[in-house]
C-alpha cells in the first residue's frame, strides 16, 4: 500500500514510540507538493533529515534494538536497501529498473551480478 506524505508525520510519530536504541528513517523520492502543501513537506524533509542515515554508514554498525523505516513504492527499489541490511550482496545501483515492474529486488538475477552496462529481459 502506498503512503501519502501527507500520512508521514503520523507515521514518524509512531516510530517514536516504540522502543528502540535507534529509529532510522530511509524514504524515496517525495512527489511534488501541491497547493500550499509546500512548507509542510520542507519541514517533513528537515525532520526526516535529522534522523535519517545512509546505509552505508549505518550497516555496518546496526545492532538489537534498532528499528529502521524503509518506505518507497516497488518501483524505487528501496528493497534493495533492506536486502543490504539483511546481508545480501546489493550490486544492483540503477535508479530506473528495466527489469519489469513487477519484479521484486530479491528475484532479479541482477540483484547480486549488477547491471555493468547489460540489460535482461525477465
Amino acid at each position: 500500500m502506498h503512503v501519502r506524505p501527507r500520512d508521514l508525520p503520523a507515521i514518524l510519530r509512531v516510530l517514536a514510540e516504540i522502543p528502540a536504541r535507534r529509529r532510522i528513517v530511509v524514504l524515496a523520492d517525495v512527489s511534488e507538493a501541491r497547493g500550499g502543501q509546500g512548507p509542510t513537506y520542507r519541514r517533513l524533509g528537515e525532520r526526516i533529515a535529522r534522523v535519517l542515515a545512509a546505509v552505508d554508514l549505518v550497516k555496518g554498525d546496526l545492532l538489537p534494538g534498532d528499528v529502521v523505516l524503509i518506505k518507497g513504492r516497488m518501483s524505487q527499489r528501496l528493497e534493495r536497501v533492506a536486502l543490504a541490511l539483511q546481508g545480501r550482496e546489493v550490486r544492483c545501483d540503477i535508479a530506473a529498473c528495466d527489469a519489469g515492474a513487477w519484479t521484486p529486488c530479491h528475484r532479479c538475477p541482477m540483484l547480486e551480478r549488477g547491471w555493468d552496462g547489460s540489460r535482461v529481459g525477465l
